[in-house]
Order: C-alpha cells, then structure tokens, then sequence
C-alpha cells in the first residue's frame, strides 16, 4: 500500500501546548540533567504530562536555533511507515511543506530500509545543524517494527541529532546501551514525572485563586501521589470553592463517588477476567508479579499485569519490582472486594501471608495473617518486626502495629515492650513512659544492657516532658562508662550526650563531639536522624544558617526517602529549616518546608521543635499581613504549654507575642503579657529548668527590652541590654548576640547618639552569616543609617541590574537621533513579541520556523515583521538585525 502526504499530516504535527501547562524548572531542556544527552527516553503511563513536557523541549531547541522533527506513533505502525514518517517529519522540520513519502516499492533490490535510514542520518550530519528528533507513542513500535530499525538510528545517530523516545511502557535498552555511553542518555520515569509537592501547591493555587493551606494542599497531593492528570480530575470533580479547605472537605464528603467515578472511566473497557484479577489484587499493599500469580492463580497473571499497567494508570511504581495501586482507585476496588465470598478473601489471604513470609517480609506477611484471623501467627511476627521499625524511626508507623495488639501481648513480649516505651517516649504520651518502666525496673532481674536502653528511654521521654535536668540525671550514669562507638545503643548515648552538650549552651563542643563520635550514616534511623538534628540546631543557634541551611536540606531529602514525612525526626528537620529559611529572608521557602500538620509536630516533636514551628507560622502570617492570625496561633501554644506544663513553650510563646506587639507600640498588652511572663517564668528558671535557665533567662530578659521598647522607655532599654550583655558573655548564641547588638543601637540612635560603626558591623556579620530577616525587621527603625542603607543597597542592586542588562555597544549618530525621536527607550522600542521574533531572525529563521516556534501562524509573523521595518526603518530582514545591533537592542 502507498501512502501519501496526508496520511502523515496529522502524526507529524506537533500538538498545540495548552498556556496553562505548568513551566517544571527542573525537567527543561537545558537543566543540568538533560542538556547535552544525545538520547532522552520519557517513560510513563497516561496523564504523567509527558506530551506537554515534549512540547515545552521543542520550544526551547526551536529558540535555540534546531532543527525538531516530530512524528508520532500508532497502532497501524510498521517497519515501511515508520520510516517514511520519519523522513517526512525530518523534511517539514527543515521548512518543506508538503513533502511526498518515498515509494519503498521502488527501492533497488539491493537497498532495504536500514539504507535509507543511513541516507537520512547522513544528511543530517552534513547539513551540520543540530537536529532533534521527537518520537512520541513509542510503545506502538514494540514487535511492530523491527528493533534493528530502532537501534541502528540510536547507535549510527550523527553527533549533531538528539533522540527522544516516549513511551507508556519500558523500553528494553540493553541493546542500546552497549552502543551508547550512560553519561549521554537520560532515563525519566513515573517517579520523575511526578508533580513534587510545591507544584501541587502551584497548580491549586492557580486554580483556586483563594486562601490555601499547606497541609489541605499535601491532603490532595497524598490522594493523587503526584499524578498530574489525577489532580486535574479532583480539581473538575469538586469545582471552584472559596478555599482549598471547603474543596478537602468536599472530597471527604464524597470521596467514595469520587473514586467510582473516576475508576468506572478508567475500568470500563476492561474484560471481567481483568476485573476479577485487579479486584483481588487490591488487597494488597505492595504488588509484584509474581505474588500477583501466586495468590490469584492466574497462569499468565505477569502479562496481564504488565498489560493493565500499559493500558491504565491504575499502578504506581515504587522500588523494583514492586507497584502499588492509586490511591483513587483503592477504594473503588476494595468495595468490589468485600462482594467477593468470605471463603475466597481468606484464601487469598493466606496465600499473601505464606508468600510474603518466604520472602521474610513480615510486615505485610502479618498484615495477611491479622486479616486472615491467624493471630498468633500475626503476634509472632509483628515481634520480630516492631522492635526494627522503631528502630527505623517510624514511631508513627509502629504506633499503628501496636494499636492492633492486646495489651496481655505486649506485657508477655520483652520487645513489644521495649518498642511500646520508644514509641511513647518519642511522642506526647511521654508521661505514660514511667507507668511502664518503673514496674520493670522492681519486677525484674534485667542485663545491663536492658538497663542502660531503659534509661535512654526515659532521658527521651524527660527531654519531650521538657524536663531537662531530669534528661541529664537518666544519661550522666552512663557518660563514663567504657563505650566502643560501634552499636546502635552507644551512639545513641553519644548523641544524647551531645544534646546534653548543647543544653549546656555549649553548640560548637556538641558539634565536634557528634562528629568525632557519631558518623551520620545511611540509611536514616533512629540514632542518625537524631544527631543530624542536634547538628542542625548547633548552627541555628549559633546564628550559622547558611551552613544549617545547606545541611538541613540535604539531611530532610534523606529522611523523608528513608523513613517517611510522618516520622517525627522528619518533623523536626522540617521545622527547623523552616525556622532557618526564614532567618535568611526566605519565607516563600520558609512555607514550602513548613508544609507538615501541626497537629503531627505536636505530637511526635520536642517542645523546642513545637515552639519553632508555631513561632514560623505566626511570623509568616504577619508577613501576609494575618496580625490577627499570627497572635492567635501564638496564644494556642501558650495554651498546649500550659496543658503540658512545658516551660518551653510558654516562655517562648508569651516571648514572641511581646516581639510582635513591641514593633507596634502596643504598650499596654506588652505590660500585661510581661506580667504573665514573669509570673510563670520565676517559678520555672529556678525550680525546673536546670541547666537550661540561662536560656530562658535571656529570653526572659530580651522581651522585657521589648517591653521598654513599645514604651519608648529607652535608658530603661539601654540598661536592660547591658545586662543580656553580661549574660551573652556566658553563652555561645551569635543570633541571639546580633539581636541585642541591634536593639542596643536602635535605642541609641532614639536618644540621639551615633550607632553607625556598630550598625555597619553589625549588618555585615548579618550578611556573612545570612540573619536578613532580622535586619529587615529593624531597618524602618534605624533613621538616617537606615535610610542610607537602604538607598545604597538599591542603588546596589540597579548597578548590577544595569551591568547585566546593558551592553557596550556604539551608536551611529543616525541610529542615535532615530531612538530619540521615538521618544522610547532603546529596549522598550519593540514589543516583546517583536523581541523574540528578533531574536529567531538572529538564528537565521525563516518565518514558518519562527511560526512553529512562538505557536503563531506565518502571516502573523509577517504582519510582526512589517512593524519592525517601520520602528527600525529598515528594509530587509538582514537590516533588521543590523539596525537593532547598532542602537544597542541586542548584541
């Protein structure tokens, strides 16, 4: 069969790109992953935005100047059509409008495919221009066409041509790769495709165009697992509400219609054998084919599975080899489950239990086991594993498992019981901790190494009660007993001992310390997510938040990989970057890492991590002009400070209100939030803080600054810092150091004095170490210095604007007198359209490339191009381009 023109019309046509495709920074053509691999293989089911993201690439190399040749593949593909589409789009990509598919009919019984191939890969590379060649429905091409066909056009690709392959199923590469080195493909699959959290965040905001919050944004994230057309369904589902929290509550209202819905549009063209197998598949929370044969008894259940992952996006990929099913069909197909008989669902069961327990997979082994009414199988297990899991750090997680245990069981099983006292040490019931322990500890002969954990678990119940000294009595018995720095026990008394260290106020020796005791390793745990955090808040208080910014952030990727957003390690490493990109002057940042629930902050975090979450959110809500907001979501922690009698939070909470109202002069509700302060705080310094007193002292002290402050009681603010003078000598705190240091010349310069040599040091130790925040807080307060700085720093700014932007270019007197006279200037002479099509002439363009570019017709580019030779009096596209060089519009 011939074929002709407009038989390719349409696959050799690129899409239009939808303008409100969302532009992913990291995945453009020229990020550091993906610019300059000759081969780019996109893999993935429907709906991960693959086409969109192909169309964002081509735009990108038509402005850089390539040649982009695009063909799509279908089901009618064979070795002859491939190939002449391909020819075709190759053609039309170089400006050709309606070239003829070559009659292979014709061909010399001595030329086959492969030859013309080579011809046109040999054209390309003469043609020297760098060259792209999109192949977009790849998975049309497996056992259609003939695989030689693909590899030689990857293997014999000319330096100059680019390949990308998309497709909805994996590609087999292992030919390829023998051929092609890895540090010239680039491999992006379902997880790399994925929306991240923030642009889940971006997209509803576009969309709902109202008040969002964070935690109702990672609601819908969560439900979708970052599947781009999966939140586009949600979002057509519930509508346009007044606030995201109206369209998560709106979800949870219908959320079973929702995913019926969704699910009979993505099921109904399914066999009933097909339906059957996903019904009782869905059962399980990890799936992998041959667990999937196993349990069903479906011969061919590995091809069937490969086939609904081809065809649906019912699956999500994790870890190799295992999916798992979308949480939008989840329960669709769990309501399908229950129709199933009784006698069938335990069967299914028991045969998930005894595959998972071959394969020691005793999590989801005793899952099957519970469900299958095989509990004392489950309690075995779930012994073996629970004591693992919390040593993991997923104290969440293992909450849950032990939520499904009878108390007797836990009594009789010395390692339930260790895990139970983790989990309740690590959490808010920290007060149950002693409860338990304390009728071990008479009962019962334990080693000493029962001994030593048990005490580790009340240092950390002690540290969550907010009971310093009570964390430093538990762990000082065991700071000088001969430890080796291998096993999991004593580096967790080393880094309980740097804590120690660092209650002492004492950051850089708890630092050196951890370093020299406790190597971080990976993956995260327990012990190493907990040094990293004591790690991170040394530099916080030390004021270092560039380093803890840099660390921090390294440190949280880790731990959310390894165990979990939930973990409450995970938590505070959020927390505290966020406290830390707030410092820096960063609070778009600063929101993104504060994207957790509070309610889980408050109830598997310490008191300082509570405190500093609560203090980021009133701050944020300041900053979005929320004053109201902010002073309420202070006063809730002052209330959970007082419910559990925690010095920390109320010190800090009633602290922060002080700053917030000093900076308005609230005078009054200083004086009377001073009075609460002082009421709890000289009780709480000297009778339980122990070792942590000269902190709360400090901070005591400081907000009776402010409080003289919103007075305008400044000799009474002046003597009020000499003292916190005298206390910073004691302590090794560069942030809180620099706060007084402001405080002290913002009074000055109130009673006329020159603070300007304290000041000009002052702010450049902010710089250096990045606090520019707290020097935006207090420039509207430092006068004339202020007033300098911040003239100097904009006119800073221009400057380099300026030198970024201008060029050292020489005017002719003409070309001089014609910018003159338009009375515009040089850069404002042309619309940004007309600047963009000036730019695509610079690469020697012709009109339909520059119109397949911008997505506009070729008329219109010539209607652009018209305008321009009036503007710049030109006559000639090549004119064009050198009248906008002399007067300077480009270079």
């Amino acid at each position: 069969m011939g074929y002709t023109f407009h038989d390719f019309v349409l696959r050799v046509t690129p899409p239009r790109a939808h303008k409100l495709d969302l532009t992913r920074e990291y995945l453009l053509a020229l990020s550091p992953d993906i610019a300059g691999r000759s081969l780019i293989v996109l893999r993935a089911p429907s709906g991960y935005g693959k086409t969109s993201l192909l169309l964002q690439w081509r735009k990108q190399w038509i402005n850089d100047g390539s040649v982009v040749a695009w063909l799509v593949l279908d089901q009618r593909e064979s070795d002859k059509r491939f190939l002449q589409g391909l020819m075709i789009a190759f053609e039309i990509a170089c400006g050709k409008t309606r070239p003829q598919p070559v009659d292979m009919s014709e061909l010399p019984a001595n030329q086959s495919g492969l030859d013309l191939l080579q011809e046109l890969l040999t054209k390309i590379e003469a043609s020297g221009k760098d060259t792209v060649f999109i192949l977009d429905d790849l998975h049309h091409f497996v056992g259609a066409v003939d695989v030689d066909i693909i590899h030689h056009l990857i293997q014999h690709a000319p330096t100059n041509l680019r390949i990308v392959l998309s497709s909805r199923e994996v590609l087999d590469l292992s030919e390829i790769e023998k051929h092609i080195s890895l540090d010239n493909c680039c491999v992006l699959g379902q997880s790399s495709l994925k929306f991240r959290r923030e642009e889940t965040y971006s997209v509803l905001a576009n969309w709902s165009n109202a008040a969002i919050e964070r935690s109702d944004a990672d609601t819908l994230h969560e439900l979708i697992c970052g599947w781009p057309l999966g939140l586009q369904f949600v979002m057509s589902v519930i509508g346009k509400p007044l606030n995201l929290k109206d369209a998560v509550k709106k979800i949870a209202e219908r959320g079973i219609d929702l995913e019926r819905y969704f699910a009979h549009l993505q099921v109904e063209g399914l066999s009933p054998d097909a339906m059957r197998f996903l019904v009782e598949i869905s059962v399980l929370k990890k799936i992998s084919p041959a667990l999937c044969n196993d349990i069903t008894g479906v011969d061919d259940a590995r091809h069937l599975l490969a086939s609904l992952c081809r065809s649906t996006p019912i699956f999500i990929e994790t870890s190799a080899p295992w999916l798992k099913i979308h949480p939008l069909f989840k329960n669709f197909l769990r309501e399908q489950w229950m129709l199933l008989p009784i006698e069938r669902r335990n069967a299914i069961h028991l045969r998930a239990m005894h595959w998972f327990a071959r394969e020691s997979l005793d999590e989801e082994a005793a899952y099957h086991a519970l469900q299958a009414g095989e509990s004392r199988l489950a309690y075995d297990m779930m012994d073996r594993f629970l004591y693992r899991i919390v040593e993991q750090g997923k104290f969440n997680e293992a909450e849950d498992w032990l939520a499904l245990l009878p108390r007797e069981e836990i009594e009789r099983r010395p390692n339930l019981r260790l895990a139970l006292t983790w989990i309740l040490a690590m959490s808010k019931r920290h007060g149950e901790v002693e409860q338990h322990v304390k009728p071990l500890l008479e009962a019962f002969q334990l080693t000493r190494s029962e001994e030593r954990e048990y005490a580790l678990i009340r240092a950390f119940a002690a540290f969550h009660r907010d009971r310093i000294h009570e964390f430093q009595s538990h762990i000082a018995p065991w700071l000088n007993v001969p430890m080796e720095k291998s096993g999991r026990m004593n580096k967790l008394i080393f880094a309980l001992h740097a804590l120690d260290i660092l209650c002492r106020d004492e950051p850089q020796a708890a630092r050196y310390f951890l370093s020299t005791s406790v190597p971080l390793s990976q993956p995260f745990d327990t012990v190493s997510g907990f040094s990293t955090w004591v790690i991170g808040i040394t530099y916080l208080w030390e004021g270092q938040v560039r380093i803890a910014e840099k660390f921090l952030h390294e440190n949280l990727l880790l731990a959310e990989r390894d165990i979990g957003r939930r973990s409450g390690i995970t938590l505070s490493l959020a927390v505290t970057l966020s406290f830390v990109l707030l410092e820096l002057g960063q609070p778009e940042e600063a929101r993104k890492a504060l994207s957790v629930r509070m309610e889980l902050v408050e109830q598997y975090c310490s008191p300082i991590v509570i405190a500093l979450a609560s203090m980021v959110d009133a701050r944020l809500l300041l900053i979005e002009n929320k004053a109201a907001l902010a002073h309420d979501r202070l006063r809730e922690l002052c209330v959970i400070g007082e419910v559990r009698d925690s010095p920390t939070l109320q010190i800090f909470g009633l602290a922060e209100r002080i700053r917030l109202h000093a900076w308005r002069f609230e005078a009054f509700t200083c004086v009377a939030l001073k009075e609460e302060l002082d009421s709890i705080g000289t009780n709480i310094v000297m009778s339980r803080s122990g070792i942590f007193s000269s902190v709360f002292s400090l901070t005591i002290l400081v907000a009776h600054v402010y409080v003289a402050m919103a007075r305008r009681e400044w000799h009474e603010m002046l003597d009020l810092l000499s003292q916190a003078d005298a206390l910073l000598n004691h302590l090794h705190r560069g942030r809180e150091r620099l706060h007084v240091v402001l405080l002290h010349a913002l009074a000055t310069i109130q009673l006329g004095g020159n603070s300007d040599a304290v000041l000009d040091e002052a702010f450049s130790l902010a710089e250096m170490y990045g606090l520019r925040q707290m020097t935006k807080d207090f420039l509207p307060f430092l006068g004339a210095w202020g007033n300098r700085y911040q003239a100097a720093r904009h006119l800073g700014e221009r400057i380099v604007s300026v030198k970024q932007a201008e060029l050292p270019v020489k005017v002719a007197p003409a070309d001089a007198q014609l910018a003159n006279n338009s009375g515009v200037h040089m850069q404002n002479l042309l619309t940004p359209k007309e600047h963009q099509i000036l730019f695509l002439l610079t690469r020697h363009m012709t009109n339909k490339e520059i119109g397949n570019a911008m997505n506009i017709c070729e008329e219109t580019v010539k209607w652009h191009l018209k305008n321009m030779y009036g503007k710049l009096q030109a006559g000639t596209r090549k004119h064009v381009v050198a009248r906008a060089k002399r007067i300077g519009i480009i270079e």
